[in-house]
């Protein structure tokens, strides 16, 4: 069965209260970046005995409420600033008849059907009119099930971030039902490349292979990051006549490496430190090779990061010296 979405309904979720009218300078990375909106999607089942209705006025209620806690995300972008205006978000609900259980059977292998669940610029609206926060709501048929997707600027938000704006959603939602909503399988919307899936002994036995004296114990991200660089090296060079050297960027999340006394876990923006791995055009490392130089160069980041703070005592001074890492 074709899934045909209706969006029902379409307004703008402004804070709960007041916010600080500030002004936010975005920094040149920011700035630097392109103009492109992360959106994750979250599958739930439904409350039992909940109407959609309910369902749907309670995630716009705790959406107001989370907004006055996150109330950049309720301004507008303007030039290289974000002017917290309270001018909100915007909430689109839409609905199928299509039952999650077949959705999920149909498309568990098949991202095609994802793009459905994301919101869309309104009749009229241009892109440059667009918040800084869009949220759609999909409810399935027979109200078993919804998909939320939230999707945030990435002038304003990397990856974590959206989780921990989402996570506090999710629990100031949660705050005003005695029930807690069951999550089922989540999807990474993925419009350029095939799904790639990995089972759990599939994981452990690369990460074997991934083993050497250099790295016992490399991490699920290690092994896995280099098994793409390696396969993607060989599809390239099989594709072409010359030789070419290959370069990986990574994104190191710097919240996991600066004391939360001076960044907090749950600081929001673009906190990330890129680090690159190259290999020359007649280089043909294995995986576990592959995984040694990708654990030394994040190391060299590591090392980078506490030279950088190792006069940073106060939140005051730590802005200059993560300019100074991003600069390097």
């Amino acid at each position: 069965m074709e899934m045909k979405l209706e969006v029902v309904g379409r307004e703008v979720i402004k804070p709960a209260s007041p916010s600080p009218q500030d002004l936010l300078q975005l920094s040149l990375a920011d700035v630097s970046g392109p103009a492109a909106y992360v959106s994750t999607i979250f599958f739930y089942k439904t409350v039992s005995g909940e109407s959609l209705d309910i369902t749907s006025g309670r995630l716009k209620t705790s959406l107001s409420d989370i907004l006055s806690r996150f109330y950049p995300l309720a301004g507008r972008m303007e030039g290289d600033k974000i002017i917290c205006n309270d001018e909100g978000a915007v909430f689109t609900e839409a609905r199928t008849d299509l039952p999650p259980s077949d959705f999920l059977k149909n498309n568990l292998n098949n991202t095609n059907s994802l793009p459905e669940f994301l919101p869309t610029i309104a009749p009229g609206e241009s892109a440059g009119a667009w918040p800084l926060l869009s949220v759609k709501v999909s409810f399935f048929g027979s109200g078993s099930g919804f998909a939320v997707t939230v999707s945030i600027s990435h002038r304003i938000c990397d990856a974590a971030s959206i989780l921990t704006f989402v996570s506090g959603w999710a629990a100031t939602a949660k705050a005003e039902s005695s029930d807690v909503v069951m999550n089922i399988p989540t999807f990474a919307s993925t419009t350029v490349y095939p799904l790639l899936l990995l089972s759990l002994s599939k994981i452990a036995e690369l990460k074997r292979r991934a083993m050497s004296e250099t790295v016992p114990v490399p991490t699920r991200v290690e092994a896995i990051m280099s098994l793409i660089w390696r396969c993607a090296t060989k599809s390239s060079r099989s594709n072409s006549a010359v030789q070419k050297s290959t370069l990986m960027i990574q994104a190191l999340d710097l919240r996991l490496r600066i004391p939360p006394a001076v960044l907090s876990k749950d600081a929001v923006g673009n906190l990330q430190a890129p680090f690159f791995l190259k290999e020359g055009s007649e280089s043909k490392m294995e995986i576990a090779e592959i995984v040694a130089e990708f654990r030394k160069a994040k190391e060299v980041v590591n090392e980078m990061i506490k030279e950088n703070l190792a006069t940073t005592i106060t939140a005051t001074t730590l802005g200059p010296n993560l300019l100074s890492l991003l600069g390097n």
